[in-house]
């Protein structure tokens, strides 16, 4: 329904010397965005902090509601939390990243998931359910997240000013992708704890660590 509305109803606004055709050019861009080391790496980034995002929208529902017993109606107040801490998240980030950069920026956000998935973890085996144990580390968790999205969006996009359409359509479907196949991944498991993302929390910390270290051992002029 949207490609139809699209085609009849909204008119084309590039002019038409600047349009591309659906030729060998178009993949010839994607070939030479895709094979771009800086951009797979912030990219992949990128997926990974999405996914701390995907992975709470699939297991919140259950943790929340099947296992702590809050109320349907109820859970969408527990969900505003998770909104305050992207509003948060996003405003603490743009400041960090003006005052001390991308990489930095990235690698606090790492450090935060990292901890978010950890103290989880840990509050789940010293004392058992509780729904403060899971909300408190997935707000740090998702802080840190917030932290690597913008930083890593503008490193991967960085080489491509000249294609910055078709940069921003391939890093838009690495980004979603990876993000939905971890969803979909921490769903085969039974949720009936907040250990399993807790775990996966620390696997995505422990991914995003070997993905920004060779970005830290790079000359200063280079970070």
């Amino acid at each position: 329904l949207a490609c139809l509305l699209t085609h009849f109803f909204v008119e084309e606004t590039l002019p038409q010397k600047q349009r591309v055709q659906l030729d060998g050019r178009i993949w010839a861009r994607y070939f030479s965005i895709f094979t771009n080391r800086q951009f797979l790496r912030f990219a992949c980034i990128a997926g990974l902090a999405e996914s701390v995002f995907f992975c709470f929208f699939s297991v919140s529902p259950f943790i929340i509601i099947t296992i702590h017993g809050i109320e349907t109606h109820a859970f969408g107040y527990y969900f505003a939390i998770f909104g305050a801490v992207i509003a948060l998240g996003g405003f603490v980030s743009g400041y960090v990243v003006e005052k001390a950069g991308t990489v930095t920026t990235i690698t606090i956000g790492t450090l935060l998931i990292a901890l978010g998935g950890t103290s989880m973890a840990l509050w789940q085996y010293l004392q058992g359910q509780s729904l403060s144990g899971f909300l408190l580390p997935m707000a740090v968790a998702c802080i840190g997240a917030m932290f690597l999205l913008g930083a890593a969006a503008s490193r991967a996009l960085e080489p491509f000013g000249h294609i910055a359409g078709t940069a921003s359509a391939a890093f838009g479907c690495m980004d979603f992708g990876i993000a939905a196949i971890s969803g979909s991944l921490l769903m085969l498991f039974p949720i009936t704890s907040a250990l399993p993302y807790a775990i996966a929390l620390v696997i995505f910390g422990l991914l995003l660590a070997a993905l920004i270290l060779p970005v830290l051992k790079e000359p200063v002029e280079q970070v």
